[in-house]
């Protein structure tokens, strides 16, 4: 080999050598209240898997070698979803972003809820938990409800439906966070009133299709959504009547697909629908020259959207022309958060003055 070839290419060999030593992770933790446990670190490095070997902690350090992507999102957890990072509140804790562009080591103070899932539903006081059978996809669908009770001689109930129930409690195992909806009805204080509080999950893969009420091709095909509405008025609320919940007002929400659904039950039954909770509604998949066709179907009800400055322009503009479809002497809430991004944190921040808009208002 020519002499200044082999330089050329010794060079290059240990700019590369030296590169990969800079491109490394080193995440320090304190270990002090988990010693018996491991700990793992799950992020979009490994598809967010909770127990993946090899990013198991050893003596409280854990050192990525050239990782695909720097910064990244993840956060720490002991094997579980379940048992995933918590907050000061003993909520599941937001994606941690981790930088491992300069040498420094990366030191954090995890604490984690070491109760199980089983153990935290019943936690929760006046939580009942249940499932039914869905016979359009074969499926069984977790039901939760919670109920406040502010007027014990009365059996109504303002009674609240909301869609993707695995997210709304605090005991959700979900990677992302929940709505810590029953923490924040310990704080909602409305007089005279009691209020009963659905969560309905969701059916996992097929989430897309059953939050859909039409086909949107070619993404979704052979929507769910209609027979998954009809389904829960025929059967669901017949159910949570025979509960013994009298319906005084009944409300629907959700959260992106979520809110798209709850829009399409509460104009297609208005009938049976006081209102709906619409935070950051998909409405990418609607079409906006139908809002006010829509809208008219539903003029009295009581609507509260909400929508996040850090989810994308679309999300504000949708739903800016979304509120202007309907009368301006309509019973409707916009509400606009400049640092509000798509995920149960921001939701969870808004949820209780979503509840008392709805009921407080005649």
């Amino acid at each position: 080999m020519d002499l200044s070839v082999f330089k050329v290419f010794k060079l290059c060999f240990f700019l590369l050598l030296g590169s990969l030593g800079h491109a490394q992770c080193v995440i320090q933790i304190d270990t002090s209240r988990n010693t018996a446990d491991l700990v793992f670190l799950a992020s979009e490095l490994n598809g967010w898997s909770p127990n993946d070997s090899s990013m198991l902690f050893h003596d409280g350090l854990l050192t990525i070698f050239s990782p695909l992507k720097s910064p990244f999102e993840g956060k720490l957890t002991l094997g579980a979803w379940d048992r995933a990072e918590v907050d000061s509140l003993g909520n599941f804790l937001q994606n941690r972003l981790f930088d491992c562009s300069n040498q420094d080591t990366i030191r954090i103070q995890p604490v984690f809820e070491n109760r199980s899932r089983e153990t935290l539903l019943t936690s929760i006081p006046g939580l009942v938990s249940d499932s039914m059978f869905f016979p359009f996809d074969q499926k069984c669908r977790g039901i939760k409800l919670i109920s406040i009770i502010n007027d014990s001689s009365s059996s109504f109930f303002n009674v609240f439906l909301f869609f993707d129930g695995q997210n709304i409690f605090s005991n959700s195992s979900n990677a992302f966070g929940s709505w810590a909806i029953d923490r924040c009805l310990v704080d909602l204080k409305i007089e005279g009133k009691n209020i009963l509080i659905v969560g309905i999950d969701h059916a996992g893969d097929k989430r897309l299709r059953e939050y859909a009420p039409f086909d949107h091709p070619p993404l979704i095909l052979n929507s769910y959504g209609p027979k998954f509405g009809d389904y829960l008025v025929k059967r669901i609320l017949p159910w949570i009547v025979g509960q013994g919940f009298i319906i005084d007002q009944l409300f629907v929400g959700g959260s992106s697909l979520g809110a798209l659904m709850a829009w399409h039950m509460v104009s297609s039954y208005s009938d049976f629908f006081d209102g709906a909770i619409l935070f950051s509604p998909s409405f990418w998949l609607f079409d906006e020259n139908t809002f006010p066709k829509y809208s008219s179907k539903i003029l009295g009800k009581k609507i509260m959207v909400l929508a996040g400055g850090l989810e994308g322009a679309s999300m504000k503009d949708n739903a800016i022309k979304f509120v202007e479809s309907f009368p301006s002497s309509s019973q409707i809430l916009y509400r606009f958060d400049e640092s509000g991004k798509h995920n149960e944190a921001f939701w969870s921040k808004h949820i209780c003055s979503a509840i008392s808009f709805c009921i407080n208002n005649p």
